[in-house]
């Protein structure tokens, strides 16, 4: 559970396409930012990565019972977005890409004699390794 980055895609010299699948348990209120940096094996790419965000706006979101735990719901979408390639990647190019997803919670219904927690901004972060791949060819 989680959200991921597919490989970024080689739109064209000038251009990548930064995506993936954002997933939390519960119900989500408004959009979602994903936040990103792309740092290729590139000189400088360290204290310059590439910057992007994409949002994932409410509508684009779907929520669903937890295949392991019908109990439990989990919402959730994909995101993509167009960011410059200003060091110019290539197909096969290594990146490390990382992230941060911002979402606002809606609240979790009481238990028991505990009362309803109020809203609460969910922030999740995480890093993987991709390689720069091409457009699906279409047949």
């Amino acid at each position: 559970m989680g959200p991921k980055f597919d490989h970024p895609i080689l739109k064209s010299t000038t251009e990548l396409e930064i995506s993936g699948q954002f997933d939390t348990h519960a119900n989500v209120i408004g959009d979602v930012i994903v936040g990103f940096m792309i740092i290729p094996e590139k000189p400088g790419a360290l204290n310059d990565p590439i910057v992007g965000e994409a949002k994932l706006t409410h509508g684009l979101l779907t929520t669903s019972a937890d295949s392991a735990n019908p109990d439990v719901s989990v919402t959730g979408g994909t995101f993509s977005t167009i960011v410059g390639n200003r060091y110019d990647l290539v197909v096969g190019d290594a990146v490390r890409v990382i992230g941060l997803s911002v979402a606002v919670k809606a609240p979790e219904p009481p238990v028991g004699s505990d009362p309803q927690d109020p809203p609460g901004f969910e922030t999740y972060t995480w890093c993987v390794n991709r390689t720069v791949v091409a457009p699906p060819t279409t047949p």
